[in-house]
């Protein structure tokens, strides 16, 4: 690891740790743990309560509580833990991207960051863990990207898995968006570009198989995972995905909820614009 991004991981250390004692979140952070002391007492979920969320973080905050204490501060570490990860990763991803220099780097910091849990008050969250399983799949396609080799494709694979395990829907959304972009930027002709999507879906079968065995058909039946299918379904249907309005621009710190939902509109025009280009720059795309 380089010292520019030693210091600023450090720097996030000492920003995070401040927060990490603050307050009690009893509707999301109350529920995780809940989960995980359920999981702790030997209860197995589907089986012995109702989950609608991928068990994987569960597990992890599980384990975490049963080695280190069961006490919220835990989860919140984990939780830290794993955002300085974010951070290491996303340095990383923009070194790959050429953007090496310290304010750039800094910029890169001060972005992540900005978006971390001391801003929306809930320290211990599913959204972490799967905001770095995503960034997981952006490295690893990055690398393959520029070598087409097995072993990353196998990689890539690996976290789609991982993303499934932890959060259905994302995951779901996520393995969709790898094969589109996987088939589009493998090299060669049709056969190739299959043989490539088949290597890094094997991993992805290969994990849920695992868990969707052992939780719906070991410990439970079948009937367990429609259930979880269904309000998923219903879910979406009583909470209908909706933009925020441009009035946040006026609360304080109201960009930061505008952000995550306009950015990949101004995004999309320049992909959209580059794909219309006719010299194509696969790299961009």
């Amino acid at each position: 690891m380089s010292r520019q991004n030693l210091f600023l991981i450090l720097l996030g250390f000492i920003y995070y740790f401040f927060f990490i004692n603050k307050g009690i979140v009893l509707y999301d952070e109350g529920y995780y743990f809940h989960i995980a002391d359920r999981i702790l007492q030997g209860e197995i979920p589907y089986k012995d309560f109702f989950l609608q969320f991928s068990p994987g973080y569960f597990y992890l905050l599980a384990f975490s509580l049963k080695i280190f204490g069961e006490q919220i501060v835990v989860g919140r570490l984990l939780t830290l833990f794993i955002c300085l990860c974010i951070l290491f990763l996303t340095l990383k991803i923009s070194e790959k991207l050429g953007f090496s220099r310290l304010h750039q780097k800094f910029l890169v910091f001060a972005a992540v960051v900005s978006f971390g849990f001391p801003l929306i008050n809930n320290p211990s969250t599913l959204a972490w863990i799967i905001v770095f399983a995503s960034l997981l799949l952006v490295y690893s396609y990055i690398i393959w990207f520029k070598n087409q080799n097995t072993k990353h494709l196998l990689l890539l694979g690996l976290f789609l898995g991982l993303c499934l395990a932890i959060k259905q829907n994302l995951g779901l959304y996520f393995f969709v968006a790898t094969n589109i972009f996987v088939f589009l930027s493998s090299k060669g002709k049709f056969s190739s570009k299959t043989r490539s999507l088949l290597i890094v879906n094997l991993p992805v079968l290969f994990i849920s198989s695992l868990w969707i065995s052992y939780f719906f058909l070991i410990q439970s039946d079948i009937n367990r995972f429609f259930e979880l299918v269904t309000f998923n379904s219903r879910y979406l249907s009583i909470y209908p995905f909706s933009y925020p309005s441009l009035t946040f621009l006026l609360a304080p710190d109201g960009i930061f909820k505008l952000l995550p939902y306009y950015l990949p509109i101004v995004f999309s025009f320049i992909l959209i614009k580059e794909f219309l280009n006719k010299k194509k720059n696969m790299n961009i795309l």
